[in-house]
Protein backbone atom coordinates (compact mmCIF):
# COMPACT_ATOMS: atom_id res chain seq x y z
CA UNK A 1 0.00 0.00 0.00
CA UNK A 2 1.27 3.38 -0.83
CA UNK A 3 -0.22 6.92 0.31
CA UNK A 4 -3.50 6.78 2.22
CA UNK A 5 -5.78 4.22 2.28
CA UNK A 6 -8.93 4.44 0.03
CA UNK A 7 -11.19 5.49 2.08
CA UNK A 8 -14.23 2.92 2.62
CA UNK A 9 -17.69 4.00 4.86
CA UNK A 10 -18.38 1.67 7.56
CA UNK A 11 -21.30 1.49 9.78
CA UNK A 12 -21.05 3.87 12.92
CA UNK A 13 -24.47 3.76 14.12
CA UNK A 14 -23.52 3.21 17.87
CA UNK A 15 -21.29 5.86 18.49
CA UNK A 16 -23.80 8.29 16.90
CA UNK A 17 -26.02 7.01 19.29
CA UNK A 18 -24.34 7.90 22.08
CA UNK A 19 -23.41 11.50 20.38
CA UNK A 20 -26.67 12.94 19.94
CA UNK A 21 -27.15 10.68 23.64
CA UNK A 22 -24.82 12.90 25.71
CA UNK A 23 -23.92 15.83 23.89
CA UNK A 24 -27.07 16.30 21.51
CA UNK A 25 -26.59 17.84 17.94
CA UNK A 26 -23.45 19.70 18.72
CA UNK A 27 -21.92 16.11 19.49
CA UNK A 28 -22.79 14.73 16.55
CA UNK A 29 -21.31 17.55 14.61
CA UNK A 30 -17.90 17.25 16.74
CA UNK A 31 -17.71 13.20 15.62
CA UNK A 32 -17.71 13.98 12.25
CA UNK A 33 -14.60 13.69 9.99
CA UNK A 34 -13.62 16.61 8.13
CA UNK A 35 -13.08 13.80 5.54
CA UNK A 36 -14.17 10.33 5.24
CA UNK A 37 -13.01 8.17 7.73
CA UNK A 38 -10.22 6.19 6.78
CA UNK A 39 -10.07 2.07 6.67
CA UNK A 40 -7.80 -0.80 5.16
CA UNK A 41 -9.27 -2.98 2.92
CA UNK A 42 -8.99 -6.46 3.50
CA UNK A 43 -10.12 -9.36 5.87
CA UNK A 44 -9.88 -8.44 10.03
CA UNK A 45 -8.46 -9.88 12.41
CA UNK A 46 -10.93 -8.22 15.43
CA UNK A 47 -14.23 -8.34 13.41
CA UNK A 48 -14.89 -4.38 14.46
CA UNK A 49 -12.73 -1.72 12.91
CA UNK A 50 -10.07 0.70 15.19
CA UNK A 51 -11.81 3.25 15.71
CA UNK A 52 -9.33 6.61 16.27
CA UNK A 53 -10.36 9.95 16.99
CA UNK A 54 -7.84 12.50 16.82
CA UNK A 55 -7.47 16.85 16.09
CA UNK A 56 -5.03 16.61 13.69
CA UNK A 57 -7.13 18.67 11.16
CA UNK A 58 -4.29 20.91 9.51
CA UNK A 59 -2.79 20.35 6.29
CA UNK A 60 0.59 19.10 7.90
CA UNK A 61 -1.27 17.70 10.80
CA UNK A 62 -3.91 15.32 8.45
CA UNK A 63 -0.88 14.34 6.05
CA UNK A 64 0.84 13.13 9.19
CA UNK A 65 -2.20 10.94 10.75
CA UNK A 66 -2.87 9.90 7.05
CA UNK A 67 0.93 8.54 6.73
CA UNK A 68 0.77 6.70 9.89
CA UNK A 69 -2.57 5.23 8.77
CA UNK A 70 -1.03 4.32 5.27
CA UNK A 71 2.32 2.69 7.18
CA UNK A 72 -0.06 1.02 9.80
CA UNK A 73 -2.04 -0.61 6.97
CA UNK A 74 0.84 -1.63 5.12
CA UNK A 75 2.07 -3.42 8.82
CA UNK A 76 -1.17 -4.72 9.68
CA UNK A 77 -2.94 -5.52 6.44
CA UNK A 78 -5.79 -7.35 8.10
CA UNK A 79 -7.00 -4.85 10.71
CA UNK A 80 -9.34 -2.59 9.73
CA UNK A 81 -9.03 1.41 11.15
CA UNK A 82 -11.75 3.74 11.09
CA UNK A 83 -9.51 7.00 11.29
CA UNK A 84 -11.62 10.28 12.17
CA UNK A 85 -10.54 13.89 12.66
CA UNK A 86 -12.47 15.64 15.21
CA UNK A 87 -12.70 19.33 13.63
CA UNK A 88 -15.79 21.13 15.54
CA UNK A 89 -14.17 20.67 19.36
CA UNK A 90 -11.58 19.14 21.50
CA UNK A 91 -10.79 15.68 20.92
CA UNK A 92 -10.95 15.23 24.28
CA UNK A 93 -14.39 16.92 25.46
CA UNK A 94 -16.05 14.63 22.63
CA UNK A 95 -14.02 11.30 24.25
CA UNK A 96 -15.10 12.10 27.60
CA UNK A 97 -19.15 12.73 25.79
CA UNK A 98 -18.62 9.27 24.16
CA UNK A 99 -17.05 7.83 27.38
CA UNK A 100 -20.03 9.11 29.65
CA UNK A 101 -22.45 7.27 27.42
CA UNK A 102 -20.80 4.21 27.69
CA UNK A 103 -19.51 4.02 23.81
CA UNK A 104 -15.92 5.18 23.66
CA UNK A 105 -13.61 5.08 20.48
CA UNK A 106 -10.75 2.42 20.72
CA UNK A 107 -7.69 4.95 20.78
CA UNK A 108 -7.75 8.73 20.61
CA UNK A 109 -5.16 11.14 20.12
CA UNK A 110 -3.89 13.73 22.87
CA UNK A 111 -1.22 15.21 25.07
CA UNK A 112 -0.60 12.71 27.88
CA UNK A 113 0.79 13.47 31.55
CA UNK A 114 -1.38 15.83 33.59
CA UNK A 115 -3.42 16.34 30.84
CA UNK A 116 -5.16 12.84 31.17
CA UNK A 117 -5.96 12.94 34.79
CA UNK A 118 -10.11 13.70 33.66
CA UNK A 119 -10.10 10.34 32.25
CA UNK A 120 -8.39 8.09 34.93
CA UNK A 121 -10.72 5.17 35.28
CA UNK A 122 -11.45 4.95 31.92
CA UNK A 123 -8.31 4.06 30.16
CA UNK A 124 -6.47 0.97 29.21
CA UNK A 125 -3.05 0.06 30.28
CA UNK A 126 -0.55 -0.35 27.25
CA UNK A 127 2.32 -2.64 28.39
CA UNK A 128 2.64 -4.41 25.56
CA UNK A 129 3.45 -1.74 23.62
CA UNK A 130 6.55 -1.08 25.90
CA UNK A 131 8.27 -4.35 25.27
CA UNK A 132 11.49 -4.93 23.65
CA UNK A 133 13.52 -1.96 23.04
CA UNK A 134 10.29 0.68 23.00
CA UNK A 135 11.10 1.40 26.88
CA UNK A 136 14.82 1.98 26.48
CA UNK A 137 14.54 3.90 22.98
CA UNK A 138 11.99 6.53 24.68
CA UNK A 139 13.68 9.05 27.44
CA UNK A 140 12.60 9.21 30.78
CA UNK A 141 10.47 12.13 30.65
CA UNK A 142 8.26 10.23 27.32
CA UNK A 143 8.01 7.35 29.64
CA UNK A 144 7.03 9.15 32.69
CA UNK A 145 4.58 11.51 30.50
CA UNK A 146 2.74 8.02 29.16
CA UNK A 147 2.37 6.16 32.87
CA UNK A 148 -0.40 6.99 34.95
CA UNK A 149 -1.75 5.30 38.07
CA UNK A 150 1.37 2.65 37.85
CA UNK A 151 0.84 1.62 34.27
CA UNK A 152 1.17 2.51 30.96
CA UNK A 153 -1.87 4.53 29.26
CA UNK A 154 -0.15 6.29 26.36
CA UNK A 155 1.93 5.66 23.58
CA UNK A 156 3.83 9.10 22.21
CA UNK A 157 3.93 9.60 18.72
CA UNK A 158 5.34 13.08 18.41
CA UNK A 159 7.47 15.59 19.96
CA UNK A 160 7.55 19.39 20.12
CA UNK A 161 10.14 21.68 21.54
CA UNK A 162 8.00 24.45 23.35
CA UNK A 163 11.45 26.55 23.87
CA UNK A 164 12.49 27.80 20.97
CA UNK A 165 12.87 31.16 19.42
CA UNK A 166 12.49 32.21 15.57
CA UNK A 167 14.18 35.46 14.01
CA UNK A 168 14.55 37.09 10.94
CA UNK A 169 18.40 36.75 9.16
CA UNK A 170 18.14 39.75 7.62
CA UNK A 171 16.98 42.20 10.51
CA UNK A 172 19.72 40.80 13.27
CA UNK A 173 22.51 40.98 10.54
CA UNK A 174 21.69 44.65 10.46
CA UNK A 175 21.36 45.07 13.52
CA UNK A 176 24.65 42.92 14.39
CA UNK A 177 23.12 40.76 16.24
CA UNK A 178 24.74 36.69 16.64
CA UNK A 179 21.80 34.28 16.12
CA UNK A 180 23.65 32.32 18.72
CA UNK A 181 22.77 34.62 21.48
CA UNK A 182 18.96 34.15 21.91
CA UNK A 183 19.88 30.77 22.99
CA UNK A 184 20.01 32.79 26.48
CA UNK A 185 17.42 34.84 28.07
CA UNK A 186 19.68 37.42 28.77
CA UNK A 187 20.90 36.90 25.42
CA UNK A 188 17.30 37.06 23.76
CA UNK A 189 16.46 40.18 25.61
CA UNK A 190 19.51 42.12 24.82
CA UNK A 191 19.41 41.21 21.66
CA UNK A 192 15.41 42.31 21.13
CA UNK A 193 16.48 45.95 23.34
CA UNK A 194 19.73 46.27 20.69
CA UNK A 195 17.29 46.24 17.81
CA UNK A 196 14.97 48.18 19.63
CA UNK A 197 18.02 50.65 19.69
CA UNK A 198 18.96 50.60 16.48
CA UNK A 199 17.82 52.50 13.20
CA UNK A 200 16.58 48.83 11.57
CA UNK A 201 12.82 49.54 10.30
CA UNK A 202 11.55 46.18 12.24
CA UNK A 203 9.30 45.45 15.68
CA UNK A 204 11.94 43.97 17.87
CA UNK A 205 9.30 41.10 19.21
CA UNK A 206 6.39 39.73 17.39
CA UNK A 207 3.72 38.10 20.18
CA UNK A 208 0.25 37.11 20.29
CA UNK A 209 -0.82 38.90 23.23
CA UNK A 210 -4.41 38.42 22.49
CA UNK A 211 -3.47 34.36 23.07
CA UNK A 212 -2.83 34.07 26.45
CA UNK A 213 -1.77 30.49 25.60
CA UNK A 214 1.36 31.71 23.80
CA UNK A 215 2.06 34.24 26.97
CA UNK A 216 2.12 31.43 29.26
CA UNK A 217 4.34 29.73 26.96
CA UNK A 218 6.43 32.82 26.76
CA UNK A 219 6.52 32.95 30.55
CA UNK A 220 7.67 28.73 31.05
CA UNK A 221 9.84 28.99 28.41
CA UNK A 222 11.98 31.70 30.16
CA UNK A 223 11.82 30.06 33.68
CA UNK A 224 13.01 26.85 32.22
CA UNK A 225 15.70 28.05 30.53
CA UNK A 226 16.70 30.39 33.14
CA UNK A 227 16.64 27.94 36.28
CA UNK A 228 15.22 24.26 34.81
CA UNK A 229 15.43 23.36 38.65
CA UNK A 230 13.28 26.25 39.11
CA UNK A 231 10.80 25.32 36.45
CA UNK A 232 10.51 21.62 37.98
CA UNK A 233 9.26 23.19 41.27
CA UNK A 234 6.61 25.70 39.61
CA UNK A 235 5.30 23.61 38.30
CA UNK A 236 5.42 21.23 41.50
CA UNK A 237 3.84 24.18 43.67
CA UNK A 238 6.80 24.44 45.44
CA UNK A 239 7.71 28.35 44.92
CA UNK A 240 11.32 29.17 44.02
CA UNK A 241 9.71 32.74 43.99
CA UNK A 242 13.17 34.72 42.80
CA UNK A 243 13.37 32.52 39.70
CA UNK A 244 9.78 32.61 39.33
CA UNK A 245 9.78 36.63 39.59
CA UNK A 246 12.77 36.97 37.37
CA UNK A 247 10.79 35.12 34.30
CA UNK A 248 7.73 37.26 34.98
CA UNK A 249 10.11 40.48 34.71
CA UNK A 250 11.85 39.19 31.38
CA UNK A 251 8.51 38.36 29.86
CA UNK A 252 7.07 41.58 30.81
CA UNK A 253 10.27 43.15 29.11
CA UNK A 254 9.72 41.54 25.62
CA UNK A 255 5.64 42.08 26.00
CA UNK A 256 6.75 45.69 26.09
CA UNK A 257 8.58 45.31 23.40
CA UNK A 258 6.20 43.50 20.74
CA UNK A 259 4.02 44.08 18.57
CA UNK A 260 0.40 43.87 19.81
CA UNK A 261 -1.40 43.58 16.47
CA UNK A 262 -0.19 39.57 16.36
CA UNK A 263 -3.39 37.85 16.65
CA UNK A 264 -2.18 34.45 16.23
CA UNK A 265 1.22 33.00 16.82
CA UNK A 266 1.24 32.40 12.95
CA UNK A 267 0.58 35.94 12.14
CA UNK A 268 3.55 36.74 14.72
CA UNK A 269 5.91 33.94 12.69
CA UNK A 270 4.64 35.42 9.68
CA UNK A 271 6.15 38.60 11.08
CA UNK A 272 9.12 37.53 11.60
CA UNK A 273 9.06 35.57 8.38
CA UNK A 274 8.87 38.83 6.26
CA UNK A 275 11.59 40.92 8.11
CA UNK A 276 8.62 43.16 9.80
CA UNK A 277 9.86 41.65 13.47
CA UNK A 278 13.38 40.73 14.23
CA UNK A 279 12.36 37.59 16.48
CA UNK A 280 9.37 35.95 18.32
CA UNK A 281 8.87 32.60 21.31
CA UNK A 282 7.15 29.90 19.85
CA UNK A 283 7.47 26.16 19.44
CA UNK A 284 8.50 23.79 16.93
CA UNK A 285 5.51 23.96 15.13
CA UNK A 286 5.74 27.30 13.85
CA UNK A 287 7.93 25.73 11.24
CA UNK A 288 5.75 24.55 9.23
CA UNK A 289 3.30 27.45 9.58
CA UNK A 290 6.35 29.30 8.10
CA UNK A 291 7.08 26.86 5.52
CA UNK A 292 3.68 26.62 4.47
CA UNK A 293 3.30 30.63 4.09
CA UNK A 294 6.52 30.66 1.45
CA UNK A 295 9.40 31.67 4.05
CA UNK A 296 12.45 29.44 3.46
CA UNK A 297 14.95 27.96 6.75
CA UNK A 298 18.14 29.84 5.97
CA UNK A 299 20.02 26.55 5.80
CA UNK A 300 17.73 25.27 3.66
CA UNK A 301 19.83 24.28 -0.42
CA UNK A 302 18.67 27.54 -2.03
CA UNK A 303 20.48 29.13 0.96
CA UNK A 304 18.32 32.26 0.56
CA UNK A 305 15.49 31.37 3.65
CA UNK A 306 14.34 34.58 5.62
CA UNK A 307 14.43 32.85 8.88
CA UNK A 308 16.23 30.54 11.84
CA UNK A 309 15.69 28.45 14.93
CA UNK A 310 17.53 28.49 18.28
CA UNK A 311 16.39 26.74 21.31
CA UNK A 312 16.63 28.45 24.70
CA UNK A 313 18.97 26.97 27.22
CA UNK A 314 20.11 23.14 27.46
CA UNK A 315 17.46 21.67 28.70
CA UNK A 316 14.43 21.53 26.24
CA UNK A 317 10.94 22.03 27.21
CA UNK A 318 9.03 18.98 25.36
CA UNK A 319 5.45 18.72 24.81
CA UNK A 320 4.35 15.47 23.51
CA UNK A 321 1.41 14.44 21.21
CA UNK A 322 0.20 10.62 21.60
CA UNK A 323 -1.69 7.71 21.01
CA UNK A 324 -4.07 6.66 24.04
CA UNK A 325 -7.00 3.45 24.41
CA UNK A 326 -9.98 3.72 26.26
CA UNK A 327 -10.88 0.78 28.53
CA UNK A 328 -13.49 -1.81 27.36
CA UNK A 329 -12.37 -1.58 23.60
CA UNK A 330 -14.87 -3.22 20.78
CA UNK A 331 -11.42 -4.05 18.96
CA UNK A 332 -8.61 -4.82 21.55
CA UNK A 333 -6.52 -6.21 19.50
CA UNK A 334 -6.18 -4.00 16.74
CA UNK A 335 -5.90 -1.13 19.54
CA UNK A 336 -2.98 -3.25 20.99
CA UNK A 337 -1.54 -3.42 17.04
CA UNK A 338 -2.03 0.14 16.65
CA UNK A 339 -0.71 1.17 19.87
CA UNK A 340 2.10 -1.21 19.53
CA UNK A 341 2.87 0.36 16.13
CA UNK A 342 3.37 3.94 17.28
CA UNK A 343 6.06 2.97 19.69
CA UNK A 344 8.45 1.57 16.83
CA UNK A 345 10.40 3.60 14.36
CA UNK A 346 8.66 2.77 11.90
CA UNK A 347 5.40 4.16 12.82
CA UNK A 348 7.08 7.55 14.31
CA UNK A 349 8.98 8.44 11.28
CA UNK A 350 5.87 7.97 9.11
CA UNK A 351 4.12 10.76 11.56
CA UNK A 352 6.92 12.92 11.94
CA UNK A 353 8.30 13.10 8.32
CA UNK A 354 5.54 11.75 6.21
CA UNK A 355 7.36 10.95 2.35
CA UNK A 356 4.42 12.87 1.13
CA UNK A 357 4.74 15.82 2.91
CA UNK A 358 6.80 17.34 0.08
CA UNK A 359 5.19 16.09 -2.52
CA UNK A 360 1.06 16.54 -2.24
CA UNK A 361 -1.25 19.24 -2.05
CA UNK A 362 -2.41 20.32 1.43
CA UNK A 363 -5.72 18.15 1.61
CA UNK A 364 -7.31 21.81 3.02
CA UNK A 365 -8.65 23.04 0.01
CA UNK A 366 -9.21 26.45 1.73
CA UNK A 367 -5.62 26.45 2.36
CA UNK A 368 -4.50 28.21 -0.89
CA UNK A 369 -0.73 28.35 0.48
CA UNK A 370 1.93 26.21 -0.07
CA UNK A 371 1.55 22.31 -0.48
CA UNK A 372 2.10 20.67 2.92
CA UNK A 373 5.21 19.94 5.03
CA UNK A 374 6.22 18.11 7.72
CA UNK A 375 4.06 19.55 11.61
CA UNK A 376 7.38 20.43 13.52
CA UNK A 377 7.32 18.05 15.44
CA UNK A 378 10.24 14.87 16.07
CA UNK A 379 9.77 11.04 17.00
CA UNK A 380 9.68 10.63 20.93
CA UNK A 381 12.37 7.74 20.63
CA UNK A 382 16.18 8.90 20.19
CA UNK A 383 17.46 6.48 17.90
CA UNK A 384 16.01 8.02 15.40
CA UNK A 385 19.00 9.99 13.41
CA UNK A 386 18.67 13.73 13.06
CA UNK A 387 19.55 13.31 9.65
CA UNK A 388 16.37 12.20 8.32
CA UNK A 389 15.41 15.21 8.72
CA UNK A 390 15.91 18.81 7.00
CA UNK A 391 16.45 21.92 8.98
CA UNK A 392 15.54 22.76 10.83
CA UNK A 393 13.84 19.71 12.49
CA UNK A 394 17.52 18.18 12.36
CA UNK A 395 18.71 20.92 14.51
CA UNK A 396 15.70 19.87 16.92
CA UNK A 397 15.84 16.26 17.00
CA UNK A 398 19.39 16.70 17.44
CA UNK A 399 19.07 18.83 20.72
CA UNK A 400 16.20 16.20 21.82
CA UNK A 401 17.93 13.29 21.15
CA UNK A 402 21.81 14.59 23.17
CA UNK A 403 19.92 16.68 26.02
CA UNK A 404 21.06 15.57 29.37
CA UNK A 405 17.86 16.71 30.62
CA UNK A 406 14.48 17.31 28.75
CA UNK A 407 11.55 19.11 30.71
CA UNK A 408 7.75 18.90 30.53
CA UNK A 409 5.63 21.23 29.25
CA UNK A 410 2.82 22.84 31.22
CA UNK A 411 0.13 19.93 29.63
CA UNK A 412 2.20 16.80 30.75
CA UNK A 413 2.47 17.51 34.39
CA UNK A 414 -0.80 19.78 35.32
CA UNK A 415 -4.25 18.65 35.29
CA UNK A 416 -6.66 20.52 32.83
CA UNK A 417 -8.14 23.08 35.49
CA UNK A 418 -4.71 23.87 36.83
CA UNK A 419 -3.58 24.82 33.11
CA UNK A 420 -6.98 27.13 33.14
CA UNK A 421 -6.21 28.70 36.26
CA UNK A 422 -2.69 29.59 35.01
CA UNK A 423 -3.62 31.02 31.57
CA UNK A 424 -6.96 32.96 33.52
CA UNK A 425 -3.61 34.68 35.85
CA UNK A 426 -1.68 34.90 32.68
CA UNK A 427 -4.46 36.91 31.20
CA UNK A 428 -5.63 38.98 34.29
CA UNK A 429 -1.75 39.86 34.75
CA UNK A 430 0.37 39.65 31.88
CA UNK A 431 -2.15 40.14 28.91
CA UNK A 432 -5.02 42.33 29.79
CA UNK A 433 -2.91 45.28 30.91
CA UNK A 434 -0.90 48.06 29.42
CA UNK A 435 1.56 47.21 32.41
CA UNK A 436 2.80 44.47 34.43
CA UNK A 437 2.78 44.61 37.74
CA UNK A 438 5.77 41.96 38.15
CA UNK A 439 4.84 40.98 41.81
CA UNK A 440 0.95 40.85 41.58
CA UNK A 441 1.94 38.73 38.50
CA UNK A 442 4.31 36.45 40.45
CA UNK A 443 1.81 36.12 43.20
CA UNK A 444 -1.41 35.14 40.71
CA UNK A 445 1.19 32.39 38.68
CA UNK A 446 2.38 30.81 41.99
CA UNK A 447 -0.99 30.74 43.34
CA UNK A 448 -2.71 29.30 40.28
CA UNK A 449 -0.31 25.73 40.26
CA UNK A 450 -0.15 26.22 44.48
CA UNK A 451 -3.81 25.81 44.87
CA UNK A 452 -4.26 22.81 42.32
Amino acid sequence: MTGPPEAQPTSRRRPLLAALATGGFGSLVGCASSGDPTATSGPTETGTPVEVLHNWTSGPDRVASESFTAAFGDAHPAVATDVRTVADLSVDELVGRRIEGGDPPEVFGTVPGGNLAPFDGSLSTVEDAWVGDAADAHPPLAREACRRGGAYRAVPVAAFRVDTVYYNVDVLAAAGIDPASLSSVDGLLGAVEAVARSSVDARPFAHALVWPRSTLQLFTALLAADDPGAYRRFLSGDGGRSAVREAVSATARLLAAGDRSSGTFAEAGRRVGNGEAAAVQAGSWLSSYLRRAGFGHRNEPEGDGSWGLVGLGDAPVVRYEAFVPTADSASPDGAAAWLAFASTKAGQVAFNRPSSAAARPDPNPEDSENPAVPRGSVPPRTDVPPERFDPPLSAVALAYRDADERLPAVELTLAPGTVEALLGAVDDWLVSGESVDVDAATDALEAAVGDA
